[in-house]
C-alpha cells in the first residue's frame, strides 16, 4: 500500500544550511580570538543582556528564597526521580570487570567519568528545566568533577531563575548566562576561568546544533539533533486548552515551524468545527502560569480520508 504523507518537509537530512554554517563559523572564529569579551559582546547583541556572566552565589541564594514553593516542589520531584534512576544505573549497569582470556592475558573494562561536562540548557522562549535535570544530575551521579551549565539570558534578568535554581540543585559547579554559539564556544574553549569541556550535552536551536557539529572532535558531543516535530490527533472531546499548550510548549523551543493539529471525525462532529473549539487557521492564545501568553497557528484542515 502506498504511503500518503500528511506533511512532508522540503528539507532532508542531507540538505546543507550554508547560511547557518557561515554565521556559526564566523562567530566561532571571532570568539577564538576575542574569548570572554567576545562572548560578552555577542550576548549583549543577541540577548540584550549586559549583566554578570557567571551567576553569583548571592543570586542563587536570592532565587532560592524568592522562587515559589510549588515550582521548587515540582523541580525537587523531577530531580529525585532522575537521580534515583541514575544511581541505579551506576550500580547495576556497565560494571567494571577484568577477565583472564588466556594465561597472563587480561582484558577488562573500567568506566571513568570525564573531568568536565558542559550542559546546555535551552531557555530562549521557555524555562526547560528537564534539560537541566537530565544532563546535570546524571553527570553529577557519574562522578564528573566539573559541571558547567549554560543557559540563554534575558534582558535585565540573566538566565531564567527556574533554570538557575534547577541547575544548582542538580549539582552544577558553574552556571553561565550564555546561550547559543557563545555558550558552546565558551564551554569548548574553557573560557571564564573554567576548564575546557570534555563533552557538551543538551538540545538547542539550529545554531547550537551547528556549533556542536563544527566543534565535534575538539570536544565530544551527545548527538547532532534536528528540530523537534510533533503532531497531535484530536477528536471533538479534546480539551482545546490542553491541545494548544501541547502544540506550543512542546514545539516552540527548538523548531522554526508551528505544530500541527489533525482533527478526526466527520466535519460536523470534528473538533475544529465544534462550538468554542479551534478552526483551521485559527490563532490560538493560551495563558500558562509563570510563562505569560503563548500563541501559534493551527494549520491542518479537517480530513476524513483514511491515511496509511
Amino acid at each position: 500500500m502506498a504511503i500518503t504523507y500528511l506533511k512532508k518537509s522540503p528539507k532532508t537530512s542531507s540538505t546543507d544550511d550554508n547560511k547557518t554554517t557561515g554565521i556559526v563559523q564566523d562567530l566561532l572564529k571571532d570568539i577564538e580570538t576575542t574569548k570572554e569579551q567576545g562572548c560578552i559582546d555577542l550576548t549583549k547583541k543577541f540577548d540584550k543582556y549586559d549583566g554578570e556572566i557567571i551567576v553569583s552565589k548571592d543570586k542563587i541564594e536570592k532565587i532560592k528564597k524568592t522562587l515559589d514553593q510549588k515550582t521548587k516542589d515540582d523541580i525537587q520531584f523531577s530531580f529525585e526521580r532522575v537521580r534515583k534512576f541514575a544511581e541505579a544505573q551506576l550500580k547495576n549497569y556497565g560494571q567494571d570487570f577484568e577477565v583472564e582470556l588466556s594465561d597472563g592475558l587480561y582484558a577488562g573494562q573500567k568506566l571513568v567519568p570525564v573531568n568536565t561536562a558542559g550542559c546546555y540548557i535551552p531557555g530562549g522562549r521557555y524555562a526547560h528545566i528537564a534539560s537541566a535535570v537530565m544532563s546535570v544530575t546524571t553527570a553529577k551521579v557519574a562522578g564528573v568533577k566539573n559541571i558547567i551549565a549554560c543557559s540563554p539570558p534575558k534582558e535585565g534578568v540573566g538566565a531564567h531563575p527556574t533554570i538557575v535554581y534547577t541547575a544548582d540543585l542538580c549539582g552544577a559547579d558553574v552556571i553561565l548566562n550564555l546561550g547559543g554559539v557563545p555558550a558552546i564556544a565558551a564551554m569548548t574553549n574553557g573560557l571564564f576561568k573554567n576548564p575546557p569541556a570534555d563533552i557538551i550535552v543538551g538540545p538547542g536551536n539550529q545554531f547550537v546544533a551547528e556549533a556542536k557539529r563544527i566543534l565535534y572532535g575538539k570536544v565530544g558531543i551527545d548527538l547532532f539533533a534536528g528540530p523537534t516535530e510533533i503532531g497531535i490527533i484530536a477528536d471533538a472531546k479534546a480539551d482545546p486548552e490542553i491541545v494548544a499548550v501541547l502544540i506550543e510548549y512542546l514545539t516552540t523551543a527548538f523548531t522554526l515551524e508551528p505544530g500541527d493539529l489533525i482533527p478526526t471525525g466527520t466535519p460536523e462532529g470534528s473538533a475544529v468545527t465544534t462550538q468554542n473549539w479551534l478552526k483551521p487557521g485559527d490563532k490560538v492564545k493560551v495563558e500558562i502560569e509563570g510563562l505569560g501568553y503563548i500563541e501559534n497557528n493551527i494549520i491542518q484542515e479537517p480530513n476524513n480520508t483514511q491515511k496509511s
